[in-house]
């Protein structure tokens, strides 16, 4: 959860308006601090906490073979390749680059296939 203050003064109710804008412009930019002023107006912010949205798409989520729980979650399908070859279970939620959600899944699933047959291990097996 994000939080902060905004703290202003001005000569008139535009220069507060005007000062309150320039803050949240800042705050929407990433700034977790900052201040300015002019002879009509002044303001200081600060914001602490963490923005809890995720800013990417998850790709896959990655599952314990072993106890079933989730594990990760990748945000390209790269990683989600490399999850399946340690034989992790990887279910795809979208696409990502030039391949589909359907081409993730195929590819991860193809991936633990083969690290099953090489190494003879079995589906709960992490390695």
């Amino acid at each position: 959860m994000l939080k902060g203050t905004i703290e202003f003064t001005g000569s008139t109710e535009s220069d507060v308006e005007s000062a309150v804008e320039e803050a949240l412009t800042r705050i929407k930019a990433g700034n977790l601090s900052g201040s300015d002023n002019n002879d009509s107006g002044s303001f200081t912010f600060t914001v602490s906490g963490t923005d809890e949205t995720e800013t990417e798409a998850v790709v896959a989520v990655v599952y314990d073979p072993t106890t079933g729980a989730e594990y990760d979650r990748t945000y390209n399908w790269e990683s989600a390749q490399c999850y399946a070859q340690q034989n992790y279970r990887v279910v795809a939620l979208t696409g990502d680059g030039h391949l589909t959600q359907d081409e993730v899944q195929r590819l991860c699933d193809y991936e633990r296939r083969l690290v099953q047959d090489c190494f003879s291990v079995d589906a709960e097996t992490v390695l």
